[in-house]
């Protein structure tokens, strides 16, 4: 994000610095006892993380923090999660790196145009594009 100079590359870091997946990972990683971030209700300096084994399961997981606290992850979301703020980040850096050596033109810029019509749910019949409305409330 930083060689190409992404335009949103504060807010995808900040993204990536909240997601469960990375903090998952962080918290049970080799070294889980230099987890920097310290829960407010921690008596120690650095909170130590434990895989709790008996409510491991396939999808989710729970950690006990400091043999006292337990905290539970969904690994299916999270997992759903970190690939599509991944995708987003790859697309806008593939995005950019395709604008720049085609400048915004050529068959390659075209077939990226349509990849991000198809990624935001619209269906692509030979050249003919049908784009439906996004209903979120």
């Amino acid at each position: 994000m930083e060689v190409f100079k992404l335009p949103k590359q504060k807010e995808f870091s900040e993204k990536l610095a909240k997601n469960e997946l990375l903090t998952l990972r962080n918290k049970i990683g080799a070294h889980s006892s230099n987890y920097k971030h310290v829960k407010e209700d921690s008596e120690h300096k650095f909170d130590v993380y434990e895989i709790s084994r008996p409510d491991l399961q396939i999808d989710r997981i729970k950690l006990l923090r400091n043999q006292k606290h337990f905290e539970e992850y969904d690994l299916n979301k999270a997992i759903k999660d970190f690939d599509k703020l991944i995708e987003e980040i790859l697309c806008e850096l593939t995005g950019k790196i395709i604008k720049k050596l085609f400048k915004n033109q050529g068959k390659l810029y075209n077939e990226y145009l349509k990849i991000n019509e198809i990624k935001n749910g619209a269906i692509i019949i030979g050249e003919t594009i049908i784009r439906f409305e996004n209903n979120k409330a």
